[in-house]
């Protein structure tokens, strides 16, 4: 391109999409040729232009350290606009800077051309909104950022902001470039700009911005860009964000603040908020919302060295539920209990004995099934032989052989061997095929074990 330093055989065009960027820069390289002749920097330092705008026309051609190209200029009754390319490799930026003669203002609007590599608009963005709200860099109207571009649009009111607006437009170039190729990682950027505005409220805004972007999976992250003289306060931040992310109702197996959630009650914060919530959204009047504590549930079981009490409340109450997915969720939490600990073993087996008994089948099933994971560790042998000989009667074939797989468990563990053979009589005489199957491998074992 012309004007740039990039190596053409090296970004040689691709699609006709870089074609067209390719002759679109090109024309606005010849356009600030022409531009060049009308206007130079000797005759605009003479006009009776505004010091304010003087001034911001003069840091942005020299700040910047990169070839400015000087696109148009509009002076009316009004005010001033002066448009400003700036080539980056295959794209560009553009700057137009606006003086409106009846608030002495400039709108500094600014646009980034480029895939969002890195999430790179996204970080920028937050930056910017940062600085609008510690009102250091006032933002005129909201941030827009997408695949493919990102603009944004400052009030300078001063020469004090015309010089960090310079600086930060410039940092923003930066970051755009590193982050594009990789040579530089989200975090840096991020603690970079925290070590140039350490007053708390910037910390505050931004860290709140960065988590409620889900930029963070872990604490680890978290303190990495943190300054260790404001941990307790961000420590404060990140219990609000716990508490937002517990609210939301978002599925959280769906969503990145799962990990980040974990790691958070894993540094032992917010688990008494958690386990509260979770239990009164237990007996919410939206199933919904009900089910849904099941997500949450499922993040603070995965927690080590936690009572798991609040845990088991919650499961008391799904386990007699109106609503059958509660109750079917219920029986699998109860089930996640007695894995974790040895001592839920019997409010699991509770829970199962109660779940044989289901009017729905799903939960029948689930019942089961959490009898054989108890089974499996030598527990709850006389209750899971109860079990199994009321799903051997069931009117559902698919209980009934489970009912069976359940009774395979037990006699490898070399128990219930009458009841095993009572319920394999009673299985060969079933309707279903599979049934009569199960029945009569069930009898060959109990035929080896003699």
């Amino acid at each position: 391109m012309i004007g740039s330093s990039a190596v053409f055989i090296n970004h040689f065009p691709k699609h006709l999409e870089d074609m067209f960027t390719l002759i679109h820069q090109n024309l606005l390289s010849v356009l600030s040729s022409n531009s060049n002749a009308l206007f130079d920097e000797l005759a605009l330092q003479q006009s009776l232009l505004p010091d304010l705008l003087k001034d911001m026309l003069k840091n942005l051609e020299t700040a910047l350290g990169k070839k400015i190209q000087k696109l148009g200029l509009e002076i009316n009754n009004v005010g001033a606009t002066f448009k400003y390319n700036i080539p980056l490799r295959d794209h560009s930026a553009q700057v137009s800077l606006h003086f409106d003669k009846r608030s002495n203002e400039i709108y500094f609007n600014a646009f980034l051309f480029g895939n969002n590599e890195n999430s790179r608009w996204i970080i920028n963005g937050m930056i910017l909104k940062t600085l609008d709200k510690m009102d250091i860099l006032p933002l005129t109207e909201a941030v827009h950022s997408s695949e493919k571009e990102m603009r944004f649009s400052w009030k300078i009111q001063d020469l004090s902001t015309c010089s960090i607006a310079i600086k930060e437009w410039k940092a923003l170039m930066d970051n755009s470039f590193a982050l594009s190729d990789g040579s530089l990682a989200p975090t840096p950027v991020l603690k970079d700009f925290l070590s140039r505005y350490k007053a708390s409220n910037g910390l505050k805004i931004l860290y709140n911005m960065l988590l409620k972007e889900e930029m963070f999976q872990s604490i680890a992250e978290i303190y990495e860009i943190l300054p260790p003289q404001n941990k307790v306060e961000i420590d404060n931040i990140i219990l609000m964000r716990i508490k937002e992310i517990i609210r939301d109702f978002t599925p959280l197996s769906k969503s990145k603040s799962k990990n980040l959630l974990i790691s958070l009650l894993e540094f032992d914060k917010g688990w008494n908020e958690a386990i509260v919530f979770a239990n009164a959204g237990m007996i919410h009047v939206d199933r919904d919302i009900r089910l849904k504590m099941f997500d949450l549930f499922e993040v603070l079981i995965k927690i080590n060295g936690k009572s798991y009490e609040g845990l088991e409340k919650g499961a008391k109450i799904g386990i007699t539920d109106e609503d059958r997915e509660v109750r079917q969720r219920a029986i699998g939490l109860f089930e996640s209990l007695a894995k974790k600990d040895i001592i839920y073993y019997k409010v699991a087996e509770k829970a199962a004995s109660i779940g044989i008994k289901d009017v729905d089948l799903k939960v029948r099933q689930k019942a089961l099934h959490l009898f054989e994971s108890l089974t499996i560790r030598n527990l709850g042998f006389d209750a899971a032989i109860k079990a199994a000989n009321l799903g051997i009667t069931d009117e559902n074939s698919k209980i009934r052989q489970e009912a069976l797989r359940l009774f395979e468990f037990i006699i490898h563990k070399n128990k219930g061997y009458s009841e095993a053979a009572i319920a394999a009589s009673l299985g060969m005489t079933d309707a279903d095929s599979n049934v009569r199957k199960m029945a009569l491998n069930i009898q060959t074992i109990l035929s080896k074990k003699k």
